[in-house]
């Protein structure tokens, strides 16, 4: 859908970094988080997803833990 913004479940790091990389290589703005990532990289990450930079988050469900984001799809 053209407006979707929702997040997207994966069973692993290296399955969420190849989705991301998949819809961000067709044009679907997407972001993503996982447990070998920096608080750097994840605080950049949900910034731009909260600020819709991103329309989809792809997270494994580890690292999505106590997410707060609104408004979802």
């Amino acid at each position: 859908a053209q407006d979707f913004y929702g997040l997207i479940f994966c069973q692993t790091k290296a399955l969420v970094v190849d989705l991301t990389s998949f819809l961000n290589n067709r044009g679907i703005s997407a972001s993503c988080l996982h447990g070998d990532m920096d608080q750097t990289a994840r605080e950049r990450a949900l910034k731009a997803y909260r600020n819709r930079h991103s329309r989809v988050l792809v997270c494994t469900d580890v690292a999505s833990r106590g997410l707060d984001v609104k408004d979802i799809t």
